[in-house]
């Protein structure tokens, strides 16, 4: 789901409100980790079911490993983005954000420039 610049700028205020910290929800809300969960739990249920398929068992355990990983590093990604957040919000032009947040204007036409970007709406 692609969102408007004008929610993403609604976002960043309530960060910069709210403090930015590792919530699980970020994760729990995710559509790609409940997909990540559920192939791991079936990978593990086929190879508990299956223990003579020993070559099969083999790549099911290598993918629940990447599967595993992925999860890890979501975890770690926004672990470090929470970290890096008071950086982030010492270098961001905020006027700039409340004003893109405020705009009650619909998307405007491509070839007319974005006021809020140096160029033309993409």
């Amino acid at each position: 789901m692609k969102q408007s610049d004008q929610a993403r700028a609604k976002r960043l205020l309530k960060l910069r409100t709210e403090g930015a910290n590792f919530r699980w929800n970020y994760l729990l809300k995710s559509k790609q980790f409940w997909i990540t969960i559920i192939a791991i739990v079936l990978m593990i249920s086929y190879a508990i079911t299956t223990p003579d398929d020993l070559i099969l068992n083999r790549i099911i355990f290598c993918l629940m490993g990447v599967f595993i990983g992925r999860i890890l590093r979501d975890m770690i990604w926004l672990k470090d983005i929470v970290d890096a957040f008071p950086f982030t919000e010492k270098i961001m032009n905020w006027e700039k954000i409340e004003s893109i947040a405020s705009d009650k204007t619909k998307a405007q036409p491509k070839d007319q420039p974005n006021p809020h970007t140096s160029g033309p709406v993409v």
